[in-house]
């Protein structure tokens, strides 16, 4: 998550770059972000001119406030050194090349004073981007901001220490205290995920008991998807990279080490984890706020930065239900409205509209409900960004792109979230054959190429990357029929254990997980296993550990 901000007196006139050679190639095209706006909308392109063959400049026309830009270049064998970047204010100002980040680079060389690189791709999304620029005219907002998210903190820490989970930190164990880290760590980078995830195995690996494990019919789903996938890379993908497959590792792994854990305590830190993330990530929003003076800028991924929206909302929307479910104190209304809030601000659709469904069907005849669905809809009637999104799919003239054969412009205005999640189920159902129906097309690079080719024959040429935002469609797609019986088992079984065990909090998730699999496909990253299997497993685990340890103190 980067919160940083490069201080700037005045606004530029230009933007120079200094090489360190001369430049032979089509000179590169600039966009900027200024006070006006959220993100780059590359209406405005500017061509930087050549200047004394090693210097280009980019002309901004008049005195701008700058926020931010990018420089694309054009693909090249020759390495680039950039000696130099200066903003032309009322004097000259050299960047940090340090701060610079960039996208299909090869680099180099990176350091304060000069940055080598190598441009890989060939499709134009080849660029180099300066970090966010604040003024003096900005620092009352942000100092309000800040204020602001203070107050927020205090009230927080008010709520962990009045549900007693404050109290009961200093006695935590070093197993309890690993597992802790690595509920937090979930959402967070990968590295940050891989090591304490290694940490808390090794922790607690000596609690593994078999009858635990096998207790639990969800852990032999879990492994059963993951065996299946495991033949299928072997047996039916062409593809041997295993860097490809590790991920789904996790399907195997998160099943033993959730078996390990024998503390009953930890539930409420799943909502802590949601409530301390969103409180990090609303001190970096309002800052933004107060600096680009835009809601746009708070919303889906502005907001989340590097965390994925949709998963974050998964958490945010667990944590509704748990604390609406089990926590009875006075600060639950508080706590409630903040992460709603947070709901609003990932702006996931499917999740919102999920979240207000189960709460209308299962919760009615609570209290709290008729506060909570109002201040949803309130919430996305106030806030433009979530409307807006909200809006986007009830357009019912977008979808005549959807029967078309050939979609002539990538950037057509009715490609949305929902029609390109119908045009690439259209694509992924696209099964020619029955052994493609059984087994799938496999799960390495193969069908990844293969949905790729499908999507550019169809035009869309600017999502070739994307994957079916289909649980159950990618599964069919990868590993066929075969493998999507495990999958639908898993969670029926799971809805079905938490009927029967009146776990109101996991029968809602598991629907509501059900639901999400409809329009993401959460099991293609390691944070969306992550979240998954530790958030449906910790609870069965926990009851099923207990009811074995109750029969051995019976024996």
């Amino acid at each position: 998550m980067n919160f940083k901000y490069y201080k700037l007196e005045t606004g530029a006139d230009s933007i120079s770059i200094l090489l360190a050679k001369p430049f032979r190639q089509n000179a590169p095209t600039a966009y900027i972000l200024d006070s006006t706006e959220a993100e780059m909308t590359y209406k405005n392109p500017l061509t930087a001119k050549v200047l004394n063959d090693s210097i280009l400049c980019i002309d901004l026309g008049a005195r701008t406030k700058l926020r931010q830009f990018r420089i694309y270049f054009n693909p090249s064998l020759e390495v680039i050194t950039i000696r130099a970047i200066r903003l032309h204010l009322s004097n000259k100002v050299n960047l940090d090349l340090r701060t610079l980040t960039s996208s299909q680079l090869e680099i180099l060389n990176r350091g304060k004073d000069e940055l080598s690189f190598k441009v890989l791709a060939m499709n134009g999304y080849t660029y180099i981007e300066s970090p966010k620029f604040c003024y003096p005219t900005d620092y009352p907002l942000i100092i309000l901001s800040t204020s602001f998210i203070v107050l927020i903190f205090y009230l927080l820490f008010v709520f962990i220490e009045k549900v007693s989970t404050y109290q009961q930190l200093v006695s935590f164990s070093l197993q309890e205290i690993s597992v802790i880290l690595f509920i937090i760590s979930i959402l967070l980078a990968q590295r940050y995920f891989n090591i304490a995830l290694i940490i808390s195995v090794l922790l607690c690996i000596k609690n593994f008991k078999i009858r635990v494990f096998l207790a639990n019919r969800a852990n032999l789903y879990f492994v059963a998807l993951y065996c299946i996938i495991m033949i299928n890379f072997f047996f039916v993908s062409s593809d041997n990279d295993f860097k490809n497959i590790e991920k789904y590792t996790l399907l195997l792994v998160l099943p033993i080490y959730m078996s390990c854990i024998q503390s009953v305590r930890l539930g409420i830190l799943f909502c802590i984890s949601a409530i301390v993330i969103g409180g990090v990530l609303l001190f970096g929003a309002l800052i933004d706020l107060a600096v680009f003076r835009n809601l746009e800028i708070i919303s889906f991924e502005n907001f989340t930065r590097s965390i994925h929206p949709v998963y974050y909302s998964y958490l945010i929307s667990f944590s509704i239900f748990y604390v609406e479910l089990t926590i009875s104190q006075r600060y639950k209304f508080f706590i409630q409205t903040v992460l709603i809030l947070l709901l609003i601000l990932c702006g996931s659709k499917l999740i919102i509209l999920s979240t207000l469904l189960l709460f209308a069907l299962f919760l009615v005849k609570r209290r709290l409900s008729f506060i909570v669905i109002p201040l949803v809809v309130l919430g996305l009637f106030l806030f433009t960004p979530a409307k807006n999104r909200m809006l986007s799919i009830i357009n019912l003239d977008d979808l005549s792109i959807v029967s078309e054969k050939m979609i002539k412009n990538p950037h057509d205005p009715r490609l949305n979230g929902l029609t390109l999640r119908l045009i690439i189920w259209q694509e992924s159902l696209n099964i020619t054959n029955i052994k493609d129906l059984i087994l799938g097309s496999g799960v390495g690079l193969p069908s990844d190429k293969l949905l790729e080719q499908r999507l550019n024959r169809r035009g869309l040429t600017d999502h070739l990357w994307y994957n079916a935002h289909n649980q159950y469609l990618t599964t069919l797609f990868k590993v066929g029929f075969i493998g999507l019986m495990p999958l639908i088992l898993l969670l029926s079984f799971v809805i079905r254990w938490a009927f029967n065990n009146n776990d109101r909090v996991l029968l809602l998730f598991t629907i509501l997980m059900s639901i999400a699999m409809l329009s993401e496909s959460m099991l293609e990253r390691a944070s969306g296993i992550a979240l998954f299997c530790t958030i449906i497993l910790f609870p069965m685990n926990t009851k099923i550990l207990e009811r074995i340890q109750v029969n051995e103190e019976i024996v």
